[in-house]
């Protein structure tokens, strides 16, 4: 069996701040979101948690909790740097190295194929950490044979640990304290007044529960804990992006000559990316503007319908949100970085297919609206697995047509409506989802027609009018475990005959119209 090892040098940016101030070790040190009084604070060390200072207030309240405290940034591209760093000394002992990307100091090694040259695993583990202490950093090491039982084992410890068999692995896995998973602070402070402490009883949660409570993360790392995502190390990646930077001999107003610079940045890039069999996916573009270094202009990134290198294709992508661009200064530079894949090569049909929709046009549509009125302006409904009403569907960007091969969640759950609910799609910025019936009284009242309710976008005030007949009010509990009050709906028909769907919670006893039904 493969034997793994999960090395955790633990509080990354603590300690590449160590090694821009070596001497900040004896004093309270923390790591801020920005060298102000404002600034967050996002990690500290021992020596300040004595003094109360926690991650999430403030630099100058920390401070006036103890003035000696040390604070300083370190920025992405500082971790990114130190990461690639201690792979690359990771990589004297193992042949696969493998980055966690998500937690950076977290890496995965293959902790087999060097017994020619250390006898045991201790040997093993004892030289990776030596390597690592002569760079300046401090790390744990655990070898085992599953991924969540070394990475639980080098939360918990401060040195290294070697586990003979997978039983004894698992045992220590599950007795560690749920603070050696990476949960987010609100997450881990509602598990721990729910009296969760061991990863054992984390694991006892329904994942399906911990979804809907927790979020998708929290669900992502239930599964990670209990063994489903349990794969072998993989090589970190090396490919990279291309870049660009635009230098302009002089400040440019002009967009057409701003768009000439950047077709011709574009065409040396398709260029690179065609030796190396790369498609763009995403382009990003960003202005320098005259004046201060930091005052730039971001565009939002530009997805074509597919990925491609077709310079056409992408300069008239450019020129779209070229027409709406209105910026502050003139532009002394900019900025290109492409998201790119690797081109697969596809079977070519034999025999022509002639197909009643061009689903390629009409993803290419999608993609020139995209371009002229941002990437959030193509979507689509779809259900949500919620008691209220108005969480019950949620909007998804819709990259491009779906096609007839494609089974729609939406439409896959709507298949399982009981007998009596309705569906419709989006108006004018009105949502309509699948809902219960309405009662009778009120399906009797729009003469034969199916009741269907539509759901406003926000609530507004009733009409000021008597109301001939009212229905309800019908409680429904939504997150209760976050807090959230019971809300009570109802119905009313006004003389006029049209019948309005209410809603009101605890906290206002007052009526809100939330929708009509049809």
């Amino acid at each position: 069996m493969v034997r793994l090892a999960c090395v955790n040098v633990g509080n990354l940016p603590l300690q590449l701040l160590y090694k821009k101030h070596p001497k900040w070790r004896e004093f309270p040190a923390a790591v801020v979101s920005k060298d102000s009084p404002y600034g967050t604070i996002l990690t500290v060390n021992t020596r300040a948690r004595e003094y109360g200072i926690e991650p999430g207030q403030r630099y100058a309240g920390a401070l006036s909790l103890n003035h000696e405290l040390r604070a300083d940034t370190v920025c992405d591209e500082t971790v990114a740097e130190g990461v690639s760093f201690l792979a690359g000394k990771l990589k004297e002992f193992s042949p696969q190295v493998e980055i966690d990307r998500l937690e950076p100091g977290i890496y995965w090694l293959e902790a087999c194929g060097m017994s020619s040259l250390y006898p045991d695993l201790q040997v093993w583990c004892s030289a990776v950490r030596h390597c690592l202490a002569e760079s300046g950093f401090t790390a744990s090491i655990a070898a085992g044979f599953t991924r969540f039982g070394c990475y639980a084992a080098a939360k918990s410890i401060e040195d290294q640990m070697i586990f003979p068999h997978q039983q004894a692995e698992r045992r220590r896995a599950l007795e560690a304290g749920i603070s050696v998973l990476k949960l987010p602070v609100e997450a881990l402070e509602r598990l721990e007044m729910l009296g969760i402490r061991t990863v054992g009883s984390f694991l006892e949660l329904q994942p399906g529960a911990v979804g809907k409570r927790f979020g998708p993360e929290v669900k992502r790392i239930h599964r990670f804990a209990s063994g489903q995502l349990d794969l072998p190390p993989r090589q970190a990646e090396t490919h990279v992006d291309p870049q660009r930077v635009i230098n302009l001999p002089y400040a440019e107003y002009s967009s057409v000559r701003l768009m000439e610079a950047m077709k011709r940045s574009l065409e040396e890039m398709i260029g690179q990316l065609r030796k190396s069999h790369g498609l763009i996916r995403e382009l990003r573009i960003c202005f320098v503007l005259e004046g201060d270094a930091q005052n730039v202009f971001y565009f939002e990134p530009i997805v074509p319908s597919s990925p491609t290198v077709d310079i056409d294709l992408l300069t008239d992508l450019i020129a779209l949100r070229m027409e709406n661009l209105r910026l502050t200064a003139a532009t002394t530079a900019i900025r290109m970085s492409a998201v790119t894949i690797v081109e697969r090569t596809i079977q070519p049909e034999l025999f022509r297919v002639v197909s009643r929709d061009s689903w390629k046009e009409a993803d290419k549509v999608f993609a020139r609206l995209r371009g002229i009125f941002g990437n959030g302006c193509v979507q689509r409904a779809r259900l949500e697995d919620e008691h209220l009403p108005e969480r019950s569907y949620s909007w998804k960007d819709l990259c491009r047509m779906p096609r007839e091969s494609e089974q729609d969640p939406a439409a896959s759950s709507s298949k399982k409506i009981p007998a009596g609910w309705e569906g419709r799609g989006a108006l004018e910025g009105r949502a309509v989802r699948a809902q219960p019936a309405v009662p009778l009284a009120a399906q009797q009242t729009v003469r034969g027609r199916r009741a269907v309710r539509r759901i406003f976008s926000e609530p507004c005030l009733p009409p000021r009018r008597e109301f001939a007949e009212h229905w309800g009010p019908y409680p429904i509990s939504g997150r209760w475990w976050c807090g959230e009050q019971s809300r009570q709906y109802g119905y009313a028909e006004t003389v006029t005959g049209e019948v309005l769907w209410l809603c009101r919670d605890g906290s206002n006893n007052q009526w809100r119209q939330i929708g009509v039904v049809e």
